[in-house]
């Protein structure tokens, strides 16, 4: 193959790649129905355990008592 045909090959497959691999919705459901993966009302949040921008490791458990804001962010 020449040059040409070999970069517009891999053009395609990387324009193509995301759509591939189900950048969008997939339709798989979890085995839990949504009722079952609800947190009954009153009942403690579970255990979260992030990172701060210094690399410390931060519990929500820390926080207890206090009002806490979370904020998932994704820069996609």
């Amino acid at each position: 193959m020449n040059k040409v045909k070999i970069k517009s090959l891999l053009t395609l497959l990387l324009i193509a790649l995301p759509i591939l691999s189900g950048c969008g919705s997939s339709g798989i459901r979890s085995l839990e129905t949504e009722e079952e993966s609800m947190l009954p009302i009153g009942s403690f949040a579970p255990e979260i355990v992030g990172k701060d921008v210094n690399g410390k490791a931060i519990k929500l458990s820390d926080y207890s008592g206090k009002v806490v804001m979370l904020d998932f962010f994704g820069n996609w």
